[in-house]
């Protein structure tokens, strides 16, 4: 489902032109993909040159965001999981500053099922704060703390973008 999810959102992602369109694109073509399950899914735009980012989100949790001590859940809008009848999706847009991380993650991080999505949330929170702040430490401080019996799959996605170029080198 997943990997069909993926190559349906890259073929309408040039069409589209940014997540909240994608999203809605991906719900108003969910009954001809042919999926009898639901799923979530978090889609963004990051422009490297400028770190500005554009996030979101069918039913997804949020990405995190680590910046120095500071850690928060970016407030991005969950429209409902796609197969859902919901609402159109919510744009996000911010921006991601230097040496600031980003994660995302799959469902399977968050223990919904025993702990509970808001305590699960809370222990990912403090698992990225007590990490260094660069995508690789992020990304082990929560794979290492991960239960192997876990019921899905987990993924993690840190990102942190260099030093931005000022603004003529970067048009250069």
């Amino acid at each position: 489902l997943m990997g069909h999810l993926r190559t349906s959102a890259r073929a309408l992602a040039a069409q589209t032109g940014s997540p909240g369109r994608l999203v809605d694109a991906l719900r108003e073509s969910w009954d001809l993909l042919g999926f009898s399950r639901i799923a979530t899914a978090v889609f963004g735009r990051l422009d490297p040159r400028t770190g500005d980012l554009a996030l979101a989100s069918a039913g997804h949790y949020p990405p995190l965001c680590k910046r120095g001590d500071d850690v928060e859940y970016l407030p991005v809008a969950a429209a409902p999981p796609f197969g859902a009848p919901g609402r159109p999706s919510v744009q996000w847009e911010g921006s991601l500053d230097p040496a600031a991380v980003l994660l995302l993650y799959t469902d399977g991080v968050v223990d919904e099922r025993v702990a509970g999505s808001e305590a699960s949330l809370a222990e990912l929170a403090r698992l990225v704060a007590v990490a260094p702040a660069d995508p690789g430490s992020v990304c082990r401080e929560v794979a290492t703390r991960l239960p192997e019996d876990r019921a899905d799959d987990a993924a993690l996605l840190a990102i942190r973008l260099d030093t931005p170029r000022p603004p003529a080198e970067a048009a250069a």
